[in-house]
């Protein structure tokens, strides 16, 4: 007994030691991929200054930034990276978005050919001077090299999900030489107002973003961040911080918007994003340094401290909010994180300008966090990574109040639409991962069958939820409208609805008898449900499925027979239902 045990201990340690060494080599690949992106991304604009101006030239702020043939040579650039990114769906646009669908959507299996497209695409656009980053395609790159590596070592959907936060927060690391905003980061990006719970998810993010922090000092030494003095403590400059975070959110909202514009444009006319996405490249080549690229020297710019005049930053600002998402949105395959860093520079900067409230560079700082903090709904991460990358520290208690004003403002003008309310419940995440065990296990294509524990119906004529309150008798119940399920009303939901709720009904997938498994499970990961409504033949509702209890115990009794799962028939009334949601 002690024996049998022993072993079984020894074997969780050795899995346990497994997984943390995954996790530390996800973030140091991740780290690599986005010093190559960055390093790429800085060679190719020397190379093409170079070619402009006639020499060679190894300083990409040289004055050939203006001249017509190096907007030309930015225009074709991004011509050639669009073309490259429309060959692969998945590498078109601001990147964080297109992960975080994959993340949530996609089983957390990433896709080779959006890497190996974004490696070579990204570099091209961002390098050649559009008014796009290299940062979110980096944190693309560094969360997609986990899902290809847990696809490829056949991990379950948890570890898979993992390996994503771990290769993201090493991308951050090492691009932002910000190891503990990065960890932060990684944890809140899937999510609007929610964070992915849980110790394991947060030790994941850790070891990824520490082990690409300590590489990336090893190649190229320890960061160089100046230590601020701390801020100062006067009325103006908590004046100073408030307006930052409103003017934030009032830009994030504007921000968010032309990004969707973008999204529409591409939908609509493919031809005019081709003809246009080359034009504004060259157009910002052609006016400022400051104009094009990630932004990267706006933001160094002014945390040296360099005089900028409140005309030019706001012209600067006005341009790059107009340019940078609306490229970013029309699938040029460049991203808005760092373009959001340096409009929110700009947006401290000229604050200060006008009101000369607190001191410049903290503003700035303060405005970096708030600003892609709100847009992204990463307030914590993005306040973390602005005092890093400052080398205050002192930032960090400022920066989180001005970003949580500013997501306030912001509302739910959010810029990434596949980020989701909430995190996944524990319960849909280990069905997904049983349901793959089920799968691996030799059956075949394991199917639905109509069986489980019987569940009663409501019917009602409308959803109003003083209505359903006063029918159900157990839970969880099915709610029928009118021939149609509406959703289910589980204990959960019953108890939010008690306590002054104003929904009681949960949305959950509908499946038919007989589906595969797995595409149910996934229905159930979209949905976010711990229960589907099954229907049989002619689409009769059948009742509720408690999946993750069938699961449990097909995999305990080891009961799989014929492909199929289940325990007992269901019983119970039924009703037609003209159409199965999905």
């Amino acid at each position: 007994m002690f024996g049998v045990a022993h072993a079984l201990d020894r074997e969780g340690v050795l899995r346990s030691a497994a997984e943390l060494l995954l996790y530390a080599v996800v973030g140091a690949l991740a780290g690599a991929a986005a010093a190559t992106m960055l390093g790429a991304a800085r060679a190719y604009a020397a190379f093409l200054t170079s070619l402009a101006a006639g020499q060679s030239v190894s300083d990409v702020s040289y004055l050939g930034y203006g001249t017509p043939a190096l907007a030309a040579l930015a225009g074709l650039s991004s011509l050639v990276a669009l073309a490259l990114a429309f060959l692969v769906p998945e590498a078109r646009g601001a990147s964080i978005d297109e992960l975080l669908d994959e993340y949530h959507h996609r089983a957390a299996e990433a896709s080779l050919r959006g890497v190996a497209v974004k490696l070579v695409a990204t570099p091209i656009a961002v390098g050649g001077g559009a008014p796009v980053g290299v940062l979110g395609p980096a944190v693309y790159v560094g969360g997609s090299v986990g899902g290809l590596l847990g696809g490829f070592l056949g991990t379950g959907f948890v570890l898979r999900r993992r390996l994503f936060i771990a290769g993201m927060a090493g991308a951050v690391s090492w691009a932002l030489r910000a190891p503990l905003g990065a960890v932060f980061f990684a944890l809140e990006i899937p999510y609007h107002r929610d964070l992915e719970a849980g110790a394991d998810a947060a030790v994941a993010s850790a070891i990824g973003s520490f082990s690409s922090f300590l590489l990336s000092v090893a190649v190229a030494g320890p960061p160089s961040h100046a230590i601020l003095l701390p801020p100062e403590h006067s009325l103006g400059y908590v004046v100073g911080v408030i307006l930052v975070g409103l003017l934030s959110g009032l830009v994030g909202r504007a921000f968010s918007r032309v990004y969707h514009l973008g999204v529409a444009a591409r939908r609509v006319s493919p031809v005019f994003v081709a003809l246009i996405i080359p034009a504004i490249t060259s157009a910002s080549v052609l006016a400022s340094p400051l104009l094009a690229g990630s932004g990267s020297g706006v933001i160094s710019l002014v945390l040296a401290g360099s005089a900028l005049p409140a005309s030019a930053a706001l012209l600067v600002l006005g341009m790059r909010l107009g340019t940078s998402p609306l490229l970013s949105g029309m699938g040029l395959p460049g991203g808005l994180f760092g373009p959001g860093l340096a409009i929110g520079a700009l947006l401290g900067l000229s604050i200060h300008s006008v009101t000369g409230f607190a001191d410049p560079v903290s503003l700035a700082v303060i405005g970096m966090a708030s600003f892609y903090g709100a847009s992204s709904t990463t307030p914590i991460g993005m306040s973390v990574i602005a005092a890093e990358v400052s080398g205050n520290y002192f930032l960090v208690v400022p920066s989180l109040i001005a970003s949580l004003i500013a997501r306030e403002v912001v509302g739910h003008d959010y810029l990434y639409i596949n980020q989701k309310d909430r995190r996944l419940r524990g319960a849909v995440a280990l069905a997904r991962d049983l349901a793959e065990t089920l799968k691996r296990s030799g059956t075949g294509g394991v199917k639905v069958e109509c069986v489980g524990p019987a569940s009663p119906a409501v019917y009602v004529e409308e959803l109003d939820p003083g209505t359903v309150a006063g029918v159900v008798k157990d839970v969880p119940s099915v709610v029928i409208i009118r021939g149609s399920v509406a959703g289910v009303v589980s204990e959960e939901s019953l108890g939010r609805y008690l306590t002054g709720g104003d929904e009681i009904v949960d949305t959950v997938p509908v499946a038919a008898c007989g589906q595969d498994l797995l595409e149910v499970v996934d229905l159930m990961v979209r949905h976010n449900s711990i229960y589907v409504v099954l229907v049989g033949e002619g689409y009769h509702v059948l009742g509720v499925w408690e999946v993750v209890k069938q699961l449990g115990s097909a995999l305990k009794s080891g009961w799989v027979s014929r492909g199929r799962v289940g325990e007992r028939p269901l019983s119970g009334r039924t009703s037609r239902l003209p159409r199965a949601l999905s």
